[in-house]
């Protein structure tokens, strides 16, 4: 549903204190709450976006004309609001959807239905995310260790969208982000398009120290080596990918803002923390620092490339905030999890409620926002938090670290050389 500009205007006051706003607005008898996501994205990104915008024109980039021009976006239409009811089930989109913001795409049933690829999406956000991308018309493929948890997920996506009389497309991929020969055969295996990849699987504070199968520190084997080798491989698909209609597909990156515990930022030369103290939280940081840079790197391999056909590549990272998901069997004693898997109600309540964790789907939002959102082109490389420009650390935005730890990872990798070279 669409509301007029002066709606939108006053909804912008009605923030509460978790930042959630919403408003109560009366339609007859009946009385519905709005989920200002979309509101946020404008009042939030819009001086950053437009100055973006108007300076690659050659526009007027003065305080005076990012207002003009952001006058005019919101002038010339409406922001389309998710409607969500009073128990939280978005009116029109059904199921746990998201709210949907007018420029984020779904796909109408004309030409290439979009493909999105999500690592480690058999749970938690990434299966969140890929049951939000299918309800909006997109294959989905959900990429996983474990073929017979990423079977039962697509069956249980496939059964929740039937249900709401949808015809969805879910497809299985088996990789082992903790062997490179893994990700090697997956990415041989993937077709002619990707329009996006999300990279979102990972381990967290991993204890007592692991390494992967090739013998890297796990979690950074996993959270930034295993991904940074799919995304070099699968560099032809997502080159013929598109996304609202650009010539290239995205990259998203499920980061943290626990990046922040790499106080010293990335030791290139001690990645696997062997001349040093292992240190679960700070191996963790380190890993999620990478993937920032990474998207950074690959943003700004990718920026000389815009607008030759099937080459405009874009890349962004998030932070998904504190999620209920299985990540907590890293730091939750095993018989706790297993308390919590035998009574998922109480869990739910427990975690969501009395700890203030955030549902998966709540997780997974501006992931989805990313995957699908025209207007975040102009923010490609940036680090996002709900939907808005999140807050990095120095060693976030050092793009000469960037550029190590890309050809770091190729040497450790084995990538193509080139990979996403002009």
């Amino acid at each position: 549903m669409l509301f007029p500009l002066s709606t939108v205007q006053n909804m912008k006051h009605c923030n509460i204190t978790t930042g959630r706003a919403s408003k109560l607005i009366k339609s007859g008898s009946n009385i519905h709450f709005y989920k200002t996501s979309a509101l946020r994205i404008h009042t939030q990104n819009a001086r950053r976006l437009h100055k973006v915008q108007a300076s690659q024109a050659g526009g007027d980039t003065t305080e005076a004309g990012i207002q003009l021009r952001r006058r005019a976006v919101l002038s010339g239409g409406a922001v389309a609001l998710g409607l969500i009811g009073p128990l939280g089930t978005p009116l029109g989109l059904g199921g746990n959807g998201l709210g949907l913001a007018s420029s984020e795409a779904v796909w109408d049933g004309q030409g290439r239905q979009p493909h999105v690829l999500i690592t480690g999406s058999n749970t938690g956000i990434g299966k969140a995310g890929a049951e939000e991308l299918a309800r909006r018309g997109w294959a989905v493929t959900l990429a996983c260790r474990s073929e017979g948890k990423a079977a039962a997920a697509a069956e249980d996506i496939r059964n929740t969208l039937r249900a709401e009389g949808r015809n969805p497309v879910v497809g299985v991929g088996v990789v082992d982000l903790a062997s490179l020969d893994s990700v090697r055969a997956y990415a041989s295996s993937v077709g002619s398009e990707v329009d996006v990849l999300w990279n979102n699987a990972g381990v967290m504070a991993v204890s007592p120290q692991q390494y992967t199968r090739d013998g890297f520190e796990l979690q950074f084997g996993v959270n930034h080596l295993g991904h940074f080798l799919l995304t070099c491989l699968l560099e032809d698909q997502l080159k013929a990918g598109s996304v609202c209609g650009s010539e290239g597909g995205r990259v998203v990156s499920t980061s943290s803002e626990a990046h922040l515990f790499a106080t010293e930022g990335l030791k290139l030369d001690d990645l696997n923390c062997q001349n040093r103290e292992y240190k679960r939280w700070g191996a963790y940081g380190e890993s999620k620092l990478a993937n920032i840079l990474m998207m950074r790197e690959l943003d700004r391999r990718c920026r000389g490339l815009r607008g030759q056909a099937g080459r405009g590549v874009t890349a962004y990272s998030f932070h998904p905030g504190v999620v209920d998901t299985e990540l907590g069997r890293y730091i939750i004693p095993e018989k706790w999890m297993a308390d919590m898997k035998a009574n998922p109600d109480r869990s739910k309540f427990v975690m969501n409620k009395l700890f203030g964790f955030k549902t998966p789907v709540e997780g997974a939002d501006t992931g989805v926002y990313l995957a699908t959102d025209k207007d975040v082109e102009a923010l490609s490389s940036e680090f996002f938090d709900q939907r808005k420009l999140g807050k990095v650390s120095s060693f976030a935005k050092d793009m000469d670290v960037a550029a190590k730890l890309w050809e770091k990872s190729i040497e450790l990798t084995g990538a193509p050389p080139n990979a996403w070279s002009a």
